[in-house]
């Protein structure tokens, strides 16, 4: 049950509901509300976005204007309380998009919504009733969605998954996938979507957000990474992902070659996405392919075009910092502080570059995992506090 409260602010009768989801928020603004703010608005430059003033520009007064304005308004109050605003936002193509986060607008009969996630990408969508939904469903749903779900449902979560997905010319019959009214999947992508639906007087929406949440520790050698994972997952009742290195070097042997590094980067991707398919909320990941471009800079010289142009596919990273006394292992190549501090710069600078969302983790003993819990804590997704039971285990809302 979505659960709005009224904010009183100058965006009058503009409501928020927190939604859950590690940090969902939605917010809603009649288009009747918007229309009377849109009779006060005297300097649109101060209020909109440079991308949107020149939109704003072309329009002409009517309903598509206000129905623009309206989306905007909800995406203002949907914002409150981060460092974004309705002046951040940009285009990507025809793709809203903000500086960090992932954001969906929508409008349709008497509503105007958006949805805000800090690390999951989401999509949404209103709709007010129409009869020609029956004629037109089967064009965009399989025989087994028309026949087992709520059209308007089938309807909006493929509206909510496109948006979500981001992926041009996808076929929302052939390669979204609405398997109940509480979860979809993109067959193209392989990626999986919490789905909420919900009724705002006669109109319908559907938010869609990508599920599950991807932790991903990653450091140096000798940082504590595969016991903070066990931890970690242990905590989250969830499934973790080991590292494929160390299975494969002790099939295979200590003596290695380039394509083996390129092999146990895939191998990893590829154990990667099946636990991730296994963990409907969250999964914790014991390093990714950036550990394998950095090992293979390292090892000889230069990048490998292939384990470069693989994606990075974790939400949150946690970069652990080189402050554990160094363990001797067969399988361990660079002892020296030097190195591992060397190293741990070239992990934050290749961070920062992909622009993904990361924060180090210090401490000894079990000091290291609660600056962890803590670190997840305040990225303001987990609720840890509000959820910690026997053991020291978190029930996730």
């Amino acid at each position: 049950m979505i659960i709005w409260r009224r904010k009183d602010t100058e965006f009058s009768g503009a409501e928020v509901a927190e939604v859950g989801h590690f940090g969902l928020v939605l917010a809603r603004i009649s288009l009747r509300q918007a229309a009377d703010f849109e009779v006060t608005l005297a300097d649109s430059s101060g209020f909109f976005s440079p991308a949107d003033l020149l939109r704003w520009s072309e329009f002409k007064p009517g309903p598509r204007r206000t129905a623009f304005l309206a989306a905007r308004l909800a995406l203002a109050e949907v914002l409150r309380g981060t460092s974004l605003g309705i002046r951040d936002l940009s285009y990507d193509g025809e793709r809203p998009v903000l500086p960090r986060g992932y954001l969906s607008l929508s409008h349709g009969g008497d509503w105007a919504v958006a949805a805000f996630h800090p690390l999951l990408p989401v999509g949404i969508d209103v709709e007010a009733p129409r009869a020609q939904l029956e004629r037109v469903i089967a064009r965009v749903a399989s025989e087994r969605e028309v026949a087992e779900l709520d059209h308007a449902t089938v309807w909006g979560a493929k509206e909510a998954v496109y948006k979500a997905a981001g992926i041009k010319g996808l076929d929302w019959k052939k390669e979204i996938d609405v398997l109940s009214p509480r979860e979809a999947i993109c067959t193209r992508s392989g990626e999986r979507y919490a789905l909420e639906a919900f009724q705002m007087g006669q109109d319908h929406v559907v938010v869609a957000a990508r599920k599950p949440l991807r932790i991903v520790l990653t450091g140096p050698e000798s940082a504590g990474k595969t016991q903070l994972a066990a931890q970690l997952a242990r905590a989250f009742r969830t499934l973790w992902t080991p590292e494929i290195a160390r299975e494969y070097l002790g099939e295979h042997g200590p003596d290695y070659g380039p394509e083996d590094v390129l092999r146990m980067a895939l191998l990893q991707a590829e154990r990667a996405e099946e636990m991730a398919a296994s963990c409907p909320e969250v999964v914790i990941e014991d390093t990714d392919v950036l550990t394998h471009r950095i090992w293979f800079r390292e090892k000889y010289g230069q990048p490998h075009p292939e384990l470069e142009s693989m994606s990075l596919k974790g939400d949150v990273y946690l970069l652990c910092a080189p402050d554990l006394a160094w363990t001797n292992d067969p399988l361990r190549e660079h002892p020296k502080e030097s190195d591992r501090q060397r190293h741990f710069t070239m992990y934050m600078s290749e961070l920062e570059i992909n622009k993904k969302i990361y924060s180090v983790v210090s401490g000894q003993g079990s000091a290291r995992k609660l600056n962890a819990l803590r670190t997840l804590e305040s990225f303001e997704v987990l609720p840890l506090a509000k959820h910690r039971g026997a053991g020291d285990e978190i029930r996730l809302r």
